[in-house]
């Protein structure tokens, strides 16, 4: 199991929930759908209104994206714990 996290910090917005690894792990869009899905908090970047503004930042514990909202120029990040521990 993995752990997605949404941060605003202007909005003052912290959520955190447990998702599922994509079946394919080597697939950013993969990874981005599965935290989409899991956190349903999390701008949907097709919509015009929020943008990825920097390459996701890859280590192999995690995924950082860095998001820019266009009419407010606010900045959020959904980060990707792929390392994080299982149930039990």
């Amino acid at each position: 199991m993995a752990l997605v996290q949404f941060r605003c910090e202007t909005k003052d917005i912290s959520e955190t929930r447990r998702m599922f690894a994509p079946k394919k792990v080597d697939d950013l869009n993969a990874w981005w759908k599965a935290a989409r899905t899991a956190l349903p908090r999390i701008p949907d970047t097709k919509l015009g209104f929020w943008n990825i503004i920097t390459e996701p930042e890859i280590t192999p514990s995690y995924i950082r994206w860095t998001l820019e909202e266009h009419s407010t120029s606010t900045r959020a990040y959904v980060i990707i714990d792929r390392r994080a521990p299982g149930l039990g």
